[in-house]
């Protein structure tokens, strides 16, 4: 960027300024003064009484109190996949479709945890077998408002007990998902891009690899500089908690 640019900017304006007050009469210019004076003095003023009490309001009473309620259909072994299939429909959603595939990811070994980030963006910034990521990516945002993957780790723990200690009691629930939304009429397009980035991402790419591998080392570097704090908050929580010692293993190469 040009270090004077800023400047030549303010010049120019001060000369399309100076040349449309040339091209004013004497009393354009004062009308266009009076306007202004006006103006402000408007903007200054306070509302009146009457105009106050004109804006709607409301009191807690306007509100209600209940959520709402969707129905929620369940379908066990769908289509005789094996796979529990959950919908319920959202009025509100203005024809947009969102859906979510989730993966059990609890038989992934201790030392792969820190892989974890790694393979989220390895199955979506590799592309696939017959397009590139630059083609993947293109599709997407042409059929979809985007398609995500993002790991989910959850603590389940008996009512009333203590989730900070491990106990017979205590599940987790670790799922990664592939998160889709799109126009209604645009779902089977969604889904073949889904089922490409599941099944058919290009892993076997070692530049790609190494390349979001150095940006993982960067992002380190610079948050280490910027957010050192959050660091040491992550290796607190991960004395007291299971999900905040997952959360500290999940995150060893972010």
């Amino acid at each position: 960027p040009s270090p004077t640019m800023e400047a030549e900017q303010l010049a120019q304006e001060k000369q399309m300024l100076a040349k449309v007050q040339k091209s004013f009469s004497p009393k354009e210019l004062q009308d266009v003064l009076d306007q202004a004076k006006a103006l402000e003095e408007v903007q200054k003023a306070d509302d009146s009484p009457e105009a106050v009490a004109a804006i709607p309001s409301l009191t807690l009473d306007d509100l209600d109190r209940d959520e709402p309620e969707f129905p929620i259909h369940i379908e066990e072994n769908a289509f005789g996949s094996g796979v529990t299939f959950v919908k319920h429909v959202v009025p509100a959603s203005s024809g947009i479709a969102y859906f979510d595939l989730g993966f059990d990811m609890s038989r992934i070994s201790y030392e792969d945890i820190p892989l974890i980030p790694f393979l989220e963006r390895m199955m979506l910034e590799t592309g696939t077998t017959d397009m590139t990521d630059v083609e993947l990516d293109r599709l997407i945002g042409m059929h979809t408002g985007g398609i995500d993957v993002e790991k989910v780790v959850e603590s389940i723990t008996p009512d009333g007990s203590d989730d900070r200690a491990a106990s017979p009691q205590t599940r987790l629930r670790t799922m990664l998902f592939i998160r889709g939304k799109s126009m209604s009429e645009k779902t089977q397009a969604m889904f073949n891009l889904m089922l490409k980035v599941i099944t058919d991402a290009n892993f076997d790419s070692p530049q790609k690899a190494k390349q979001i591998l150095r940006e993982a080392i960067s992002d380190i570097e610079s948050d280490i500089s910027s957010s050192g704090n959050d660091f040491a908050i992550r290796r607190i929580r991960s004395k007291f908690s299971i999900l905040g010692f997952l959360g500290r293993v999940i995150h060893a190469m972010h």
